[in-house]
């Protein structure tokens, strides 16, 4: 097996555009030409153009579903893992991308493209940081910078070319983290000490009504002085990672190439407040604590209970990667440690997913379905609280959804 990386631009360089650029997504052209070059390239190293797989985490995976959706590169990949993505992104219009440029050139006082163009990297990146606080709103991921849909390369927000059938000669192998958000509230200073009625207004943009729905969630938190923050948390990590994938997993559900997984390994930094958070799955995918030993989400661990479920994990994915097969068996929960129940990784074989409804195309860009829409394209009708319940379940519980 041969494994590759790549760099390609990011932050303003990869998805600010102009007016009359042809692409505003230069992060997407960049991985394109890169991968373009491995197909070309790789047999030289020993690797095989035929079996290309495209691994990414977070942003990364948002970016290995972009490849393996697109028109150009997706003929080019045989399987795709997606770890942790954040496929509930509201993406940005092309009007949305040149209002951030413009907000950007204000920053550092330009008046023309030439003059942004001439800007020194280092300016750039110091009014990237002035733009975060002016995209940020409360209960949200802060992304001052986001995709662009409606272009040549990224035409339709991703997880909807796939539902509608792109990538269908691809396996897949997609996951999640029980706890993604606690890694941008769980010690963030903003959200400590919530009250509940902000958390309310937040799920009001979701939910109707809103306080059953914080009843469900809350039914579910640790107890303690913070359930508000942990009800936040757990619906930033439902509507913007765990909901997406099921839906992706579940929009296969009758296919033999996609495989689903839950993470739910926790953390013990920070007296436990991070849980399993986005990021934290990465030392067991790749077998490799000793590399991460800077990370304060790795303190503390048991070395048995690692070992334990990062074996099960990196021969998983290998498996996948050379077989498009995890070779896990159907439906196999790994307990790392008896009595810890949420310690440990749940994989499963297709069709293993249970629907929990899928959100409109207009709630991606930015609309407000509530409880008693429509969400399935499948004509299946599952309230959003009674969907938020079930993934609260398998948090509380951890056992795969």
């Amino acid at each position: 097996m041969v494994v590759v990386t790549i760099n390609y631009r990011i932050g303003a360089l990869g998805f600010l555009a102009t007016e009359e650029a042809a692409e505003p997504n230069l992060w997407l052209s960049d991985q394109i030409a890169a991968m373009d070059w491995v197909r070309r390239n790789i047999e030289r190293f020993g690797g095989d153009p035929e079996q290309i797989t495209v691994a990414g985490e977070s942003g990364g995976a948002f970016s290995a579903l972009s490849l393996a959706v697109s028109e150009v590169s997706s003929p080019w990949i045989r399987r795709v893992i997606l770890q942790s993505a954040p496929l509930g992104l509201r993406l940005a219009t092309p009007q949305d991308t040149m209002a951030t440029t413009r907000r950007i050139m204000d920053l550092l006082g330009c008046a023309t493209i030439e003059q942004l163009r001439a800007v020194p990297s280092e300016a750039l990146i110091g009014a990237t940081l002035q733009l975060m606080p002016l995209a940020a709103r409360f209960g949200h991921w802060s992304t001052p910078f986001v995709p662009t849909i409606g272009s040549a390369l990224l035409p339709q927000h991703p997880l909807d070319a796939f539902i509608d059938g792109a990538a269908a000669d691809i396996d897949v192998l997609v996951g999640w983290n029980a706890d993604e958000a606690s890694f941008a509230f769980a010690l963030n200073p903003s959200v400590q000490g919530l009250d509940d009625s902000r958390v309310l207004e937040r799920l009001a943009e979701r939910f109707s009504p809103a306080d059953s729905a914080y009843a469900s969630y809350a039914s579910r938190a640790a107890s303690g002085d913070d359930v508000p923050r942990q009800v936040l948390e757990a619906i930033v990590s439902d509507e913007l990672f765990i909901q997406p994938a099921v839906e992706l997993a579940e929009s296969r559900r009758d296919a033999r190439s996609v495989f689903a997984y839950h993470f739910a390994f926790r953390s013990l930094a920070h007296d436990g407040r991070l849980g399993a958070t986005h990021c934290f799955e990465l030392p067991f995918t790749f077998a490799n604590l000793e590399r991460w030993s800077h990370a304060p989400f790795a303190q503390g661990l048991d070395p048995d209970a690692f070992q334990e479920t990062s074996t099960l994990m990196h021969e998983a994915w290998i498996s996948f990667i050379r077989t498009g097969d995890p070779g896990t068996g159907t439906r196999v929960l790994v307990p790392v440690r008896a009595g810890a129940a949420r310690h440990g990784v749940r994989l499963s074989l297709p069709g293993g997913a249970r629907s929990r409804g899928r959100r409109t195309d207009a709630s991606r860009a930015g609309g407000r379905p509530h409880a008693s829409s429509p969400l399935t394209r499948s004509g299946r009708l599952k309230s959003l609280r009674a969907r938020s319940a079930a993934m609260m379940l398998a948090r509380a519980t951890g056992i795969a959804v």
